[in-house]
């Protein structure tokens, strides 16, 4: 099958722009959120039989028609004939997206399906974390971690919790309606304009911007359907020149993670301290949710050792519980957009070892540990190694899996490590939200399940999110190192605030 994009652009070109963002969002709400389209949504086939969307397009393709509209749709604001919201110009434009994808799709490259089993990974399970007061507050906290804040605020240019508060109101703006005002009036929230600009500034783009972006990152081979969307950093289009206040948000979901993991990429700095405190403020907020664990537990933080002159700080937390104990690393690395991508394998191998040298430091602190002469010799003592990284790496298909073992086996060898630590020590992979699960599971049931179950034959190839809501689906998460009552609190204070205002106005 020859790759024609030129059908691509001849299915989108002759569709209004504005128009069809908006019909995006109420696409976006209902494969997404499951929102009933507008009753004037009459999707009808030629024998006359309703259609239901939600069964042929899938949230992970809007992504990708949201940003080929922005190549590609008719810019002019002149009435077009052609509208997303007929079934049959839908389905031409969708259709000319999948057949694209299909015919540039190579599975003889070199790590072939699974290497695209990854990309797929990457580009469709991440919206399965939903938003939601916890995951808002684990944010909120890391940011507002003494530290990082004035990082935070020198960059962004606003305090943490003005930040947060904007970001709820534009997130709950966006999932109500697709068009907005920048100049809406926060000051009922108690933030002023300049605030609100500041804020708006990061995550607002004119068509023009949005739109050389996307050309500068585009890739018409096998990467093509997940590379990188600027509709994800600036999820907030300014459609018009003239009214440049006027926004359309085509993509809930982007709102919604470019306001959360995606603050990283406008507070991050080099040098000057940025990335201990960071660091430091992951690992406090894996510290928070250990905090939640039962008197059952022991959590501690292991004194530095000295070996000859050098001096090591060990694991992070050491948890222990009857006969089993975990060491636990925590990185505030996330896998790069390279990784995620990965055109080729040396694009993942490359961020693979990164996570494979977090492995093999905590089994270096595992191996000093348990070497001391006084160290605990019981032969029944059963040891994790957990790797904690802020955002999940979504080791899901064989080629990340296989890659990282491979990594971790050089590793041990060119250290000296014991040869056997790795069988004896089995290492797991948790992103902070996913972990937070594990927490749960583990204030019910022992650690040696939660943590040992993955290791079990029924369970190989599994990744820890769907293991442990497969194996602990009943577990209360939401409470797990208190984050939920961070945001709630500062919710409830900004709507008293605002009541009162109101009030003194009246």
């Amino acid at each position: 099958m020859s790759a024609d994009y030129g059908r691509v652009k001849g299915a989108l070109r002759g569709l209004g722009l504005e128009d069809s963002l908006i019909h995006l969002w109420h696409y976006c709400r209902l494969t997404g959120d499951g929102i009933p389209l507008p009753h004037q949504y009459q999707h009808i086939d030629g024998r006359g039989v309703h259609i239901r969307l939600e069964k042929h397009v899938f949230p992970h393709q809007l992504d990708i028609l949201g940003r080929e509209l922005m190549l590609h749709a008719d810019r002019s604001g002149k009435p077009s004939v052609r509208t997303l919201a007929s079934w049959n110009d839908l389905a031409r434009a969708m259709n000319a997206l999948y057949y694209y994808g299909e015919a540039v799709f190579d599975g003889d490259k070199k790590g072939g399906v699974m290497l695209t089993l990854h990309r797929i990974a990457h580009q469709q399970l991440p919206r399965f974390s939903r938003l939601s007061s916890t995951k808002m507050g684990r944010y909120l906290a890391l940011y507002r971690f003494h530290s990082l804040a004035p990082f935070f605020e020198t960059q962004i240019g606003i305090d943490v919790d003005t930040y947060f508060v904007m970001a709820f109101a534009v997130i709950s703006a966006s999932a109500q309606r697709p068009c907005s005002n920048r100049l809406t009036d926060y000051s009922v929230l108690g933030i002023d304009p300049g605030s609100a600009e500041r804020f708006f500034s990061r995550v607002v783009g004119t068509t023009d911007e949005i739109r050389k972006k996307l050309i500068d990152d585009q890739r018409l081979g096998d990467c093509w359907e997940y590379t990188f969307n600027a509709l994800h950093f600036k999820a907030l289009v300014a459609f018009d020149a003239d009214h440049p206040e006027r926004l359309i948000c085509p993509l809930p979901y982007a709102v919604e993670s470019r306001l959360t993991e995606g603050i990283f990429f406008d507070v991050a700095t080099k040098g000057a301290g940025f990335e201990k405190a960071y660091g430091d403020g992951v690992e406090y907020i894996i510290g928070r949710m250990l905090q939640s664990l039962p008197s059952t537990y022991s959590v501690s933080k292991p004194v530095k050792q000295r070996v000859g002159k050098l001096e090591f700080a060990g694991a992070d937390f050491i948890i222990d519980q009857n006969q089993s104990r975990a060491y636990i690393e925590c990185k505030a690395k996330r896998l790069a957009l390279r990784g995620r991508v990965a055109e080729k394998l040396e694009d993942l191998r490359s961020e693979m070892q990164h996570l494979a040298n977090a492995i093999l430091q905590n089994y270096r602190n595992i191996d000093r540990e348990t070497s001391e002469p006084d160290a605990t010799n019981d032969a029944q003592c059963r040891i994790f190694s957990i790797v904690i990284t802020l955002e999940d790496w979504l080791l899901f298909s064989n080629v990340a899996t296989d890659m990282l073992e491979r990594l971790v086996t050089e590793g041990l060898e060119k250290s000296g490590l014991p040869a056997d630590l790795k069988q004896r020590v089995p290492y797991l992979v948790f992103g902070a939200e996913t972990f937070q699960h594990a927490v749960a599971a583990m204030t019910i049931h022992p650690m040696s399940d939660v943590l040992g179950g993955l290791g079990a034959p029924q369970y190989e190839g599994w990744v820890p999110s769907t293991y442990l809501q497969t194996c602990f689906r009943d577990v209360k998460t939401s409470s797990m190192g208190g984050f939920d009552k961070d945001f709630n609190s500062l919710v409830h204070s900004l709507l008293s605030d605002a009541k009162m205002r109101r009030n003194r106005t009246l």
